[in-house]
């Protein structure tokens, strides 16, 4: 795991101290090793921070330049399938045990085609000497992330937008996307190719771009979904699956550094440390963290799958003081705004685990999946007529209802047809529906629709809001989580479900296997009977989350006061303020589902005076 940048300036107004001082924005994600390379022309600069985790010598840092001396490499992640791809490499063309040079002579064999043929979690770019050519590559998911900056006369990329804003000449041209300001209030989280900045976008998970001399990119997608479903029984499915899974876990603990799990105590995270503990025929070091708050701790059930597994377990209780003195370090992770508390204790957890480990294991993507949330239980309830009469009919009783559960429902059933899955995603979240969000922001509504044509009608209402989760809160929040929580403190996280036969896989199976007897993930649950007992497995999902409503309440007027002051909203003609400061009254006076519409609030204004901003009509 690393960091990676790179400029390519046509008229040479980026240069050689541009990307010294972007690498070393970067620092943190990879503090074993940090340099950059420069074209003859000096046109083109790479740079490269390293986290050493596979062949630790120097033979295996970058920026690393092809044995043909052609091509250069700058490589964020890991390749879990090298070993099969070395075999089609001559010796004579490695110098390391690496997998980022079996990715380069791979590539450099097999051209920009053979992208298609890697396994894993990466983010990377090859400048080809000789066709000045620059070729970016994202996984398949979005694991690892990518963003590039267009200008006039340069591009440039990075693992992290604060290499571009700490860049003085890069940071002095950019604007505010007031589309993103749109999802960010609608959905948490800004959804690809968007970020924050007109001038910044994310490059697209599983595509591969070119950049040539005049600055065009051209996209080219190399995941091809399998859409068909499988008939195979489910006892055949759950074998194929189990195995699957062992081979994941597996390919992804192989490291020359020591490697643990985050445990949470629930089904994914349990799944893959049992797996990991039975591979490793030793025992694992989990971790997990937990809260005073009985209604948010899972660690009692953490510390019963540990022993059962007989892993070496850390476990760290989170105080309120502590959680909320982290916000102003959430802010600055991110760059950008992004609204999933959860960050704060996996940010917490990874400094614990970085003090004894350098990867870790992560039970990510079982969610998605295989239907673990319960906007899959909407999107199901909404396709039913009967079940939907009966939820419509809860919108005019729990209109103003300032119980939580009832205002939700009666806010899913005013459903926006067109919109269905983001609209869905957004009240399960307790967000801003559509409309809402467009009122909030004086009636302006964005371009881009996120519904895909690939929801097609032979696709289920499950499999749908599956898909759409998938397509964007995965990548966008909760894998963008994660990479940023943990490369703060230089942890490489892996996650061995979202292995792409996995992912592939998992799209195949019918509904039946992933949701039954009123259980989600089930599938996944059958093949956790083989490492726990029952009843640490068919139990109440409870989620990585933190108390908010109770610690937000606590800290809005002490921590937040001048952000959320009439005086400071009204500065934004963007934002209709006496819908916000409606919102905002009414959490306090104990409108408890509200509390994170007021975060997400907090979250936007809170960046914006750190930017020292005013977001303008």
């Amino acid at each position: 795991m690393c960091g990676i940048t790179g400029i390519w300036s046509l008229d040479k107004s980026l240069g050689k101290e541009d990307i010294t001082q972007m690498t070393d924005s970067l620092a943190h994600r990879g503090p074993d090793f940090q340099n950059e390379w420069s074209s003859a022309d000096e046109a083109v600069h790479l740079g490269h921070t390293r986290l050493s985790i596979i062949d630790l010598s120097k033979r295996a840092n970058q920026p690393m330049i092809s044995s043909s001396g052609k091509k250069i490499l700058v490589y964020n992640g890991e390749t879990y399938n090298f070993r099969d791809l070395k075999a089609q490499i001559p010796n004579e063309r490695l110098r390391s045990n690496s997998d980022s040079e079996i990715v380069l002579e791979y590539l450099d064999i097999k051209g920009n085609k053979g992208v298609s043929d890697l396994n894993g979690m990466f983010a990377f770019a090859i400048f080809d000497q000789e066709k000045k050519e620059l070729l970016l590559v994202r996984d398949r998911v979005g694991i690892k992330p990518l963003y590039l900056y267009k200008d006039q006369n340069n591009i440039a990329f990075a693992s992290e937008l604060k290499s571009f804003l700490g860049n003085r000449k890069i940071n002095s041209g950019l604007s505010v996307n007031k589309d993103a300001i749109h999802y960010f209030l609608h959905l948490g989280y800004i959804p690809e190719p968007l970020t924050i900045f007109n001038e910044i976008e994310k490059v697209p998970k599983g595509h591969y771009c070119i950049i040539r001399d005049d600055h065009k990119v051209q996209h080219h997608k190399f995941w091809r979904e399998e859409k068909e479903i499988s008939h195979f029984n489910s006892g055949e499915l759950r074998k194929q699956l189990h195995s699957l899974l062992i081979d994941s876990v597996e390919k992804q603990m192989v490291s020359d550094v020591p490697l643990g799990t985050f445990l949470s105590g629930g089904t994914d995270s349990s799944l893959v440390s049992a797996i990991a503990s039975k591979v490793l025929k030793a025992p694992i070091k989990t971790f997990n963290i937990g809260f005073k708050d009985d209604r948010y701790d899972e660690s009692s059930y953490a510390r019963k799958v540990a022993d059962q597994i007989g892993s070496d377990h850390t476990e760290y209780i989170l105080e309120e003081d502590e959680a909320s003195a982290m916000i102003p370090e959430m802010l600055s992770t991110f760059d950008q705004p992004f609204g999933d508390t959860s960050a704060i204790p996996v940010m917490l957890i990874s400094e614990l685990a970085r003090k004894e480990v350098k990867v870790i294991l992560t039970g990510d993507g079982g969610d998605e999946l295989f239907f673990g949330y319960g906007a899959y239980n909407w999107a199901r309830w909404l396709n039913h007529p009967i079940y939907r009469t009966g939820i419509q009919g809860l919108s005019i009783l729990g209109k103003d209802s300032s119980n939580h559960k009832i205002a939700k429902a009666s806010k899913m059933s005013a459903s926006n047809s067109g919109n269905l899955q983001s609209h869905i995603f957004s009240i399960e979240q307790s967000l801003f529906s559509r409309d809402e969000t467009s009122a909030v922001l004086n009636g302006r509504s964005p371009v881009m629709n996120l519904q895909k044509d690939r929801f097609g009608k032979e696709v289920s209402a499950m499999q749908k809001q599956s898909l759409f989760d998938l397509e964007y809160y995965l990548p966008d929040d909760l894998l963008e989580k994660v990479d940023r929580s943990s490369m703060k403190y230089s942890l490489e996280c892996r996650v061995p479900i979202l292995d792409q036969r996995i992912v592939d896989f998992s799209k195949k199976l019918p509904d039946s296997c992933k949701y039954g007897r009123g259980q989600g993930k089930l599938i996944l649950k059958e093949i956790l009977e083989s490492y726990l007992p029952k009843n640490l497995i068919y139990r109440r999902k409870w989620g990585f989350s933190i108390p908010l409503s109770k610690w937000l309440m606590a800290s809005l007027d002490s921590r937040f006061s001048d952000i959320i002051h009439p005086d400071s909203i009204r500065q934004h003609s963007m934002l209709d303020h006496s819908i916000i400061e409606k919102t905002i009254a009414a959490y306090k006076n104990g409108n408890e589902s509200e509390y994170n519409r007021v975060w997400h609030l907090v979250i936007l204004l809170s960046w914006a005076a750190k930017r020292n901003i005013t977001l303008s009509s």
